[in-house]
C-alpha cells in the first residue's frame, strides 16, 4: 500500500466509518466486508483466493453461501 492509501484509511478509521481487525483461526486470505444504509445491509466474504466469494448476504438473507475449495 502507498502512504496516501494508508493515510486515507486512517482517516476513515478515525471517523468511525469503517473498522479493521484481524480474524484469528481463518485462512491466509480472509476478507469480510459489511456495509449499511438505513435498514439495508450487505455482507461479502472472500476466502483462500481473491476470486472465491464464499458468502453474500443482503439484509440478513444469504444469497450465496459455500466453502472454499481445497487447493
Amino acid at each position: 500500500m502507498k502512504d496516501e492509501e494508508i493515510a486515507r484509511l486512517q482517516k476513515l478509521l478515525d471517523k468511525d466509518i469503517c473498522h479493521c481487525h484481524l480474524e484469528t483461526g481463518k485462512d491466509n486470505l480472509y476478507i469480510r466486508t459489511e456495509v449499511f444504509h438505513g435498514a439495508d445491509s450487505a455482507l461479502v466474504e472472500i476466502a483462500e483466493k481473491h476470486t472465491y466469494i464464499t458468502r453474500i448476504e443482503r439484509t440478513g438473507t444469504d444469497t450465496v453461501s459455500g466453502t472454499a475449495p481445497s487447493s
